[in-house]
């Protein structure tokens, strides 16, 4: 019997066995004269190289499965490799290396930001003084910080300050013998450490780690030695935006640190940071830890309370952005994703965030919130867009019904008849696939368009199109009969009868709504554009309807003109 292995496994085999067997192999399809030629050494290179990235993103569920896979391998014998059935499935392969990029990607901001907190250049000016810090690599400090007690290979710590004219430096390395060395300069001049330079250095150090994120791990594994809440209030006490987000960061990368505490970690940060720009690269850069821990409750929360639109509304948009995230994001946390958006008070801003999330797949979006975010919407042009952006492709032919009347009801909020009507002409696109419900919560809204032209124009969008029951051609006709202009009442009228589902349940809603028509002019015109179907219809309810309406039209002219008509 063929063993088989999924592609997830071939690569390890084929790297096993590469040096018996060569760098190529040709597999024959069965049942045709086509072979397949595959460049072991290529996939295998390809395969080890996005696997070294995985396994920086996720290395421990790495680690546990690849385990598995060697002690398998190593249990196979050389011989069973002609009698493998290969099973290779390019698109699913290449799936999956676009999710493994993706997440580094994802994770991408995070590793830039440890790369620049392990190498920091400060400097700071003024009339009578100057400071600089530089330093790079693992720093250690004591606990009671008052002095640093290690540094890995290659790290550096350099700190000058001139104050009147007196210079002093101090650069810090490690010594190869697992201590360190000082050098200690007044002017230009070295001098020994002790005694001067390790009471100057005493006498800073604590300014420097008030407002610096040096040693940030040692700082931090020492806060936590006493609780979450001591660390809170340790950060609290930092100087600095800037400064405290970088410990905050660090914190929640903690494997100590769970879901439940992100809510409280959270609540600090936005309490303690005023910048919308510092918190709007904060969460940015998070975004991948708050997931992997099931914190985007609190994510979301924290994103809410960021002031600035902008700063605000890139947050949100980085996420929808990501699409193997996106697409697997669930009801609940589109709903909390709909209620950030909601909290952008810039309505180009909250506009264009729901129209990069609208081109993903949103179909799990639940339709209360949606409703009320794009509600929220103070400008008519915004809102127009939004709503015409979920009414395009992709998600337009996408939505449920419940879904689909949230989006109609949000054009319902919108005051201006122009850019209502244009929303509504979008969503007609659609109007074939709806349900009953739906079409007469579309004509119920043309009905609350104030201009007779818009309102027209919004009924004519659908005028032609397959009515879904008979409550729905009378909330048609009902919709019609409230445009306020004679001649673009009876022109919508006329023109109602071009449509291929014209029948017999459309004739006396239609002259019900020609009562509605003051020109007598514009009456008769409306009445004879049916008056062969009234006739032809052989009912005589209809005809005596038709002949009741005719005697209201108050021209003589125009009503025997409307009368010889049948």
């Amino acid at each position: 019997m063929k063993n088989i292995i999924t592609y997830s496994s071939l690569f390890l085999l084929l790297a096993y066995f590469n040096q018996t067997f060569g760098q190529v192999k040709v597999i024959t399809i069965p049942g045709t004269d086509s072979t397949i030629v595959i460049n072991i050494t290529e996939i295998r290179e390809n395969a080890m190289r996005v696997a070294e990235e995985a396994r920086k993103v996720a290395a421990e569920v790495q680690v546990e499965e690849m385990e598995g896979y060697i002690k398998i391998i190593m249990e196979a014998q050389k011989e069973v490799l002609d009698n493998i059935e290969i099973h290779i499935d390019q698109e699913t392969i290449e799936e999956n290396i676009r999710i493994a990029e993706e997440q580094i990607r994802i994770h991408q901001d995070e590793i830039e930001r440890a790369q620049r907190e392990a190498e920091r250049s400060i400097n700071q000016y003024n009339l009578l003084s100057s400071f600089s810090l530089d330093y790079k690599g693992d720093i250690q400090i004591s606990e009671d910080e008052d002095q640093i007690i290690g540094m890995s290979k290659g790290a550096r710590f350099k700190i000058e300050k001139s104050t009147f004219g007196n210079k002093r430096k101090l650069v810090i390395t490690p010594n190869g013998e697992g201590g360190l060395t000082y050098r200690y300069y007044e002017g230009n001049k070295e001098i020994p450490y002790n005694p001067d330079g390790k009471s100057w250095f005493e006498d800073i150090l604590p300014e420097v780690i008030q407002s610096n994120p040096i040693a940030v791990n040692s700082r931090i594994a020492n806060a936590m030695k006493e609780g979450l809440s001591n660390t809170l209030n340790y950060i609290d006490n930092l100087n600095g935006d800037n400064n405290r987000l970088t410990f905050y960061k660090n914190l929640i990368s903690r494997k100590d640190i769970k879901e439940h505490d992100l809510d409280k970690i959270t609540r600090e940060v936005t309490r303690n940071t005023s910048s919308s720009y510092e918190l709007g690269n904060y969460f940015s850069s998070t975004f991948a830890i708050y997931n992997n821990k099931k914190g985007l409750k609190a994510y979301f929360l924290g994103v809410s309370e960021i002031n600035s639109s902008y700063e605000k509304a890139g947050c949100l948009r980085d996420i929808v952005k990501s699409t193997d995230f996106s697409k697997k994001m669930t009801e609940q946390q589109w709903e909390q994703w709909l209620s950030a958006t909601e909290s952008i008070s810039s309505a180009y801003d909250k506009s264009t965030t729901l129209q990069i999330a609208f081109d993903q797949n949103v179909t799990k979006m639940p339709a209360i919130a949606l409703e009320s975010c794009l509600a929220s919407i103070s400008s008519d042009f915004e809102k127009k867009n939004a709503i015409s952006a979920a009414f395009a492709s992709p998600n337009g032919s996408n939505w449920n019904a419940e879904q689909n009347n949230a989006l109609l009801m949000s054009i319902k909020t919108i005051s201006s008849a122009f850019e209502k009507r244009s929303a509504l002409s979008r969503s007609a696109n659609y109007w074939d696939i709806w349900e009953g419900n739906s079409q007469i919560l579309y004509l119920q809204i043309c009905i609350s368009i104030p201009s007779s032209f818009e309102k027209s124009a919004g009924l004519k969008a659908i005028a032609l199109k397959k009515m879904k029951n008979e409550e729905v051609i009378n909330t048609f006709y009902h919709a019609a009969a409230t445009i306020s202009s004679s001649y673009d009442l009876s022109s919508f009228l006329k023109s109602s009868t071009t449509s291929d589902f014209f029948a017999k349940s459309y004739l006396v809603p239609y002259l019900n709504a020609t009562k509605n028509i003051s020109s007598s002019f514009d009456a008769a015109n409306a009445l004879t554009a049916i008056a062969k179907d009234v006739t032809n219809s052989k009912d005589q309810s209809l005809v005596s309807l038709y002949k009741d309406i005719c005697e209201t039209i108050s021209s003589d002219f125009e009503r025997e003109k409307a009368l010889k008509a049948l």
